[in-house]
């Protein structure tokens, strides 16, 4: 199996995963046990994250929305880097980067899935252009990024 149809097997894992999950990183049940809302697939790469990650670095990404009070993630196969600390979502169109919008998995160890409250009104602000928004997972040694994807 090549790296493109490993990437895309696990793209669609998680997102059955996370269609129905309503795990946390704490493994308790949250309440996005129904369908997401909004779901974003995202192909993430060192090479995205201003200045530069790891060139190397890659791996794939869910967030999905359960409704306008409740986001969660899934990062998966992620290559490159060592250490991830943190993920989030910050505001900042492709090539630019912006102010943090909500954190998905605070450090000092990454959460690899999850589900966090967040405000509805940024979730209306996501939705109605997620191009101007961006998840980042950083690493110890790239605390500034060491993957990223616009929505």
């Amino acid at each position: 199996m090549n790296h493109k149809t490993m990437t895309a097997a696990a793209a669609i894992a998680a997102t059955a995963l996370l269609s129905g999950c309503g795990a946390s990183g704490s493994g308790k049940p949250s309440p996005a046990a129904s369908r997401p809302t909004r779901l974003y697939t995202l192909q993430m790469t060192g090479t995205a994250v201003k200045p530069a990650g790891p060139a190397g670095a890659v791996g794939v990404g869910i967030i999905a929305f359960h409704g306008p009070s409740t986001v969660c993630w899934r990062f998966a196969h992620l290559h490159g880097f060592v250490d991830a600390t943190s993920a989030s979502i910050l505001s900042g169109s492709a090539g630019h980067n912006g102010a943090l919008s909500t954190a998905l998995s605070a450090g000092p160890k990454l959460h690899h899935r999850g589900c966090a409250p967040i405000a509805q009104a940024l979730s209306r602000q996501i939705w109605a252009d997620p191009s101007a928004y961006y998840v980042t997972v950083s690493s110890a040694a790239d605390p500034h990024g060491a993957l990223r994807a616009q929505l």
